[in-house]
């Protein structure tokens, strides 16, 4: 019996896996006697047209092809050789040497997209992210029209909130010829974009997708939705009716609104009075503010309270569209009256009293709505009325009682902000906390420390804010890592450099702080190295380097320091080592942080044009990026370059932080360059009065801008405040001292 076996160029790994399968079945099937099992031991013998196996009559004869393969021909055989290994080993649940099969196969024909849609899925389930990642990009760059891996790609991206790549893959896939528009697989695509572009604020494309999404649950044989898929979107919040609604609302599509909503109401949650709430927002959108007010009674008839404090707010629009607020208060009142449960009403009532300065029945009301409805909102409102009222015990108990109900600060913090402009106030709270400090059985609480603390440090009060973080320490040592960060933070925005590295190295020597030691490293470093002990800053630094050697930021500040201690050269090449080591995407702003400051160093050096080389290259790669615009514009105004479009550039870092002291003085000295001098001024003056603003190129900037002003005496002030922040900064720059003092002469 002869068989042909294909051995032209060498077994591949799947032939190598048949001819070791075909032996084990020879092996076992050959059941004889001794005689046999000794021929099986004997090796097979080839001569080069033909192998004898010993347990053969015949020997098997080696195919002999009458046409060669070409290289093409052959490197596909060879892809689908470890394809089909792959295969195996995956049915075998070898799972990991199934994907080095595929990455095998993928490596010889890199353009098979079989390879790549087996491949995927396995790298994934095997938690590498990054590779199948990486191959469904490549994926759908050979088929641009798998609607399915696009789909799922552009989710994955979504999880990573990449979002403007998961919807560049989504609409691709919204795109693909081959995606059929009346179909489950569109309108769970189209239900995926709407929930995106809701997040993203898109109310037009979020209502676009909607749309697909309501005709499909509403007409679901046009789309062949099966029971199983009406289920799972009937049963999703993110496709709701109600949400479906209130997007269509959003975008003013009133009439497909309305439809929504009607069956919203007909859902087994559905609710009539619900519809009437619906119906009253879309009346009172389109002007028909008699009928809102019809349908939202109906709403406050059914003593309904799932719209929270939204009704109320609803009505009262619609009653000022109607020029009826007077009805207002008195209608909240009786809604409270009759409907002794409901907490939201309550709280809106409370606000209404408090808007009209009526204290005490706010603070009643707001104790009334806290017994139905305990939340940081009521005990907001009753902070409020205390800060207003300057009740510093109350006030301290209640801000006490929201930080230990709320894990979200923002509102703490705006009270905490307000609280600091009052300095009476202030001043009473500190004398409060002393006071419960005081004695052999103090009575002050780690919160009442810790809350006085952030209240002084607002208020730029320093002795007490020392004072009550070191007794907020004591009371709660647990809460060490905080509050050194807090503390030590104040200090160094505060320029007291030696006292802000005392707290640091205290903290590093407090175990509670052990695995945030290179975060106290970092935090010292900056300390030394604005204090002038640069050989400190660089030894703290590195000490954090070798515990977490794989941060860029740790990386970065050992360059910072080299640039602050103006070692340049050390610098450009500490950058550079921070940009080759670190590419990864995660790691972008620390490398343009880099640039950013390569590009400043060439500046002084003499060398503007590699300066600017160095910062338009990073444009080019992040154009919208707030600093790269303020950086590059800044470097071109105060070299006097493209002007127009240095303001431009500016512009948009400052619109993206209007706050920030530095986008605020590049825009006064563009605007100065521009000969704007009465636009430039407000800029430069907001500038210098940010916590982060006050240096001496800043004061500078306001002193030149009144020269030009002929403002003469303002410009004096200005430099000498600039003199004052120069002679300050360390290390010393004795060529600017002498230039702010030329000015003054």
């Amino acid at each position: 019996m002869l068989i042909p076996v294909s051995v032209s160029r060498g077994f591949t790994p799947f032939l190598t896996s048949l001819i070791v399968c075909f032996s084990a079945c020879f092996s076992v099937g050959l059941q004889g006697g001794s005689s046999l099992h000794a021929q099986q031991k004997q090796p097979a013998k080839a001569n080069g047209k033909s192998i004898q196996l010993p347990w053969l009559e015949e020997p098997l004869l080696l195919h002999q092809p009458v046409k060669q393969r070409s290289p093409e021909e052959q490197r596909k055989l060879d892809a689908s050789a470890w394809y089909m290994t792959g295969q195996l080993l995956q049915g075998r649940n070898d799972f990991r040497g199934a994907l080095q099969a595929y990455k095998n196969a993928v490596r010889i024909d890199p353009k098979s997209i079989t390879i790549h849609r087996a491949i995927i899925p396995l790298a994934f389930s095997l938690n590498q992210q990054n590779d199948a990642i990486d191959y469904a990009k490549r994926a759908v760059l050979l088929d641009p029209n798998d609607h399915q891996l696009l789909h799922q790609l552009g989710i994955f991206m979504y999880s990573r909130r990449q979002i403007p790549e998961a919807i560049k893959l989504l609409t691709q896939a919204a795109r693909s010829k081959r995606l059929n528009k009346h179909s489950v697989n569109n309108v769970l695509l189209q239900r995926d974009l709407a929930t995106i572009y809701k997040v993203t604020g898109d109310k037009k494309k979020a209502a676009n997708a909607f749309e697909v999404v309501f005709d499909a649950l509403v007409n679901p044989k046009k789309y062949n939705l099966n029971f199983r898929v009406r289920s799972v979107l009937n049963a999703d919040p993110r496709t709701s009716f109600q949400v479906v609604g209130e997007s269509f609302l959003e975008d003013k599509r009133f009439d497909l609104a309305i439809k929504a909503f009607e069956q919203a109401a007909k859902t087994p949650r559905g609710n009539p009075a619900l519809l009437s709430y619906n119906l009253a927002q879309v009346y009172q959108k389109t002007g028909k503010n008699k009928k809102a007010l019809t349908e939202i009674e109906k709403y406050f008839s059914a003593k309904l309270s799932v719209k929270g404090k939204s009704a109320y707010e609803l009505y009262a629009t619609i009653l000022k569209s109607l020029k009826q607020e007077e009805k207002l208060l008195k209608k909240i009142e009786l809604l409270a009256k009759n409907d002794p449960e409901n907490g939201p009403v309550r709280y809106y009532l409370a606000e209404r009293y408090l808007e009209k300065k009526q204290f005490e029945q706010a603070e009643k009301t707001y104790r009334e709505a806290l017994l139905l409805l305990k939340n940081a909102e009521g005990y907001l409102g009753l902070v409020k009325i205390y800060r207003l009222q300057k009740q510093p015990e109350k006030l301290l108990h209640a801000l006490e009682t929201v930080s230990q109900v709320t894990t979200q600060t923002a509102e703490i913090d705006k009270e905490i902000k307000l609280i600091s402009q009052q300095k009476g106030l202030v001043d009473q709270l500190v004398a409060l906390g002393g006071k419960w400090a005081a004695g052999d059985e103090p009575k002050i609480r780690y919160a009442h420390a810790y809350l006085l603390a952030k209240i002084a440090a607002e208020a730029k009060q320093t002795k007490p804010t020392i004072k009550f973080y070191r007794l907020a320490l004591q009371a709660r040592p647990a809460q060490a890592t905080t509050i050194y960060d807090e503390l030590g933070g104040y200090l160094l925005i505060s320029q007291k450099y030696d006292e802000a590295a005392k707290v640091f190295r205290e903290a590093l020597n407090t175990p509670a702080i052990a695995g945030s030691k290179p975060n106290f490293l970092f935090r010292i470093s900056q300390a030394y190295e604005f204090g002038g002990k640069t050989k400190e800053a660089l030894e703290a630094i590195r000490e954090a380097r070798k515990i977490i050697p794989t941060i860029a930021l740790l990386h970065y500040q050992e360059g910072w320091i080299l640039y602050h201690s103006k070692q340049n050269d050390k610098a450009i090449t500490t950058f550079e080592e921070v940009i080759n080591k670190f590419p990864q995407r995660q790691n972008q702003s620390i490398v343009r942080r880099c640039r950013s400051l390569l590009s400043s160093i060439y500046v002084q050096a003499g060398n503007l044009k590699k300066g600017e080389e160095v910062l338009e290259k990073v444009y080019q790669e992040t154009p919208n990026d707030p600093g790269v615009n303020n950086d590059l514009g800044y470097l071109y105004a105060d070299h006097g370059k493209n002007l127009e479009k240095a303001e431009a550039m500016i512009r948009k870092a400052l619109k993206a932080d209007p706050e920030n002291a530095a986008f605020l003085d590049s825009m006064g000295w563009v605007l100065y360059k521009r000969e704007k001098y009465k636009e430039a001024l407000p800029y430069i003056q907001k500038a210098v009065k940010k916590t982060t603003g006050g240096d001496s190129t800043l004061w500078e900037h306001l002193g030149d801008i009144y020269i030009k002003l002929k403002q003469k005496e303002q410009a004096t002030n200005a430099y000498k405040k600039s003199l004052e922040e120069a002679k300050k900064s360390k290390p010393l720059d004795p060529k600017r001292i002498k230039k702010i003092e030329d000015k003054l002469k």
